[in-house]
């Protein structure tokens, strides 16, 4: 993985410009976990196939690892395409997920709310879809829910 260049970030993509960003939507920084220590998420450029993914640079308290929560592959058909998705800082506090949005139907395990207690992760496609990635001490790992459609 390797981070975005400026000719592979489109900053008007979608009709939102990047700029309304200070990291263009492609970086946030905060303590995921609750450990107490600052954890990093990036959107990056494969460097093995052609797409894209979200990695987390996570500490566990002691050290620091490296996790991927999300891969977009758009196939060798598709070769140096840009950055399409972005991602933002969600601060704590209670969230309408996309199905206490009335979208769609909630899944079993699927909440109408998320009550965030950390800050977490906004994952989006510019003017379309976007889902969080937040902290579950439940399994001590990132949940993913869908937040609109």
């Amino acid at each position: 993985w390797r981070f975005t260049t400026s000719t592979e970030l489109d900053l008007e993509s979608g009709g939102i410009s990047r700029t309304e960003s200070t990291h263009h939507f492609t970086k946030v920084e905060a303590d995921f976990n609750d450990d107490g220590k600052i954890d990093f998420a990036c959107n990056a450029i494969s460097t093995s196939f052609s797409g894209e993914g979200l990695i987390v640079r996570l500490s566990d308290g002691e050290e620091f690892k490296w996790l991927i929560l999300n891969e977009i592959d758009r196939g060798a058909h598709h070769p140096n395409v840009g950055l399409d998705m972005g991602i933002d800082l969600v601060k704590p506090g209670k969230i309408l997920t996309a199905c206490g949005k009335g979208y769609s139907e909630c899944g079993i395990d699927e909440p109408e709310e998320l009550d965030l207690k950390v800050p977490s992760i906004l994952y989006f496609k510019l003017e379309s879809a976007s889902s969080i990635f937040y902290w579950d001490r439940s399994t001590e790992s990132f949940a993913h829910i869908p937040i609109s459609v």
